[in-house]
């Protein structure tokens, strides 16, 4: 039965480049033997650290788990353009580090450190956004189906008959929206939505949610 070698670095990410530089930039980070393979399911695997894209670090998260495999990993997600949805997510999923886009080498050096050690790392903006999120009032669930019409491109009267309501309801709303995400226009609170993952980037018309009694 071979033994499992429990030290190594798996990294994950759709960016060749980005992947190589990770691997460069923890070589000598102690206790981590990089695995250059990526053959995660080899015998004797056994994955410490995860540094990986949102997508990919979710994924393999929740295989991981579902296999009962890699029970000591640590994980550290590099975000894109995720939004407070994506961040909650990952910290309700266990994931000890969430750096930003473009942050510094000294802080991917330190925030990989601290993960491998059980301690969690959120980048400043990181941690900026979440507290921002948690912060604001959400919309409820009429305002929300107000918002995905808006973007749909509908006008309030248009809104008012899609959702059986009076166009004073409507302007209600709107009003509402507007205050809660802290724009002064619809096109402000469409744009403001979509960077908070309020409404899915792929949006389309038939995604509308079913309208709601009055």
């Amino acid at each position: 039965m071979n033994a499992r070698i429990a030290h190594d670095l798996l990294v994950l990410h759709p960016d060749p480049i980005v992947e190589a530089g990770v691997r460069v930039l923890l070589s000598d980070l102690p206790g981590l033997r990089p695995d250059p393979l990526r053959i995660v399911a080899a015998p004797g695997f056994d994955a410490r650290l995860v540094v990986a894209d949102y997508r990919q670090g979710m994924a393999w998260l929740h295989r991981a788990r579902e296999r009962a495999e890699h029970p000591g990993a640590r994980m550290l997600l590099l975000l894109a353009n995720e939004g407070d949805r994506e961040v909650r997510a990952a910290l309700a999923s266990g994931v000890g580090g969430l750096l930003a886009p473009c942050c510094e080498i000294a802080e991917f050096r330190q925030a990989a450190s601290s993960v491998l050690r059980g301690l969690r790392h959120l980048s400043p903006a990181v941690a900026h956004q979440l507290a921002d999120g948690l912060s604001r009032t959400p919309l409820t669930e009429r305002e929300n189906a107000v918002l995905h019409l808006i973007a749909a491109g509908m006008s309030n009267k248009t809104i008012a008959r899609e959702l059986a309501i009076s166009l004073c309801t409507v302007k209600t709303h709107v009003r509402a929206i507007l205050e809660k995400l802290d724009v002064s226009s619809r096109t402000q609170a469409v744009s403001r939505a979509g960077a908070q993952r309020l409404i899915d980037p792929t949006f389309r018309r038939q995604d509308l949610p079913p309208a709601l009694p009055s």
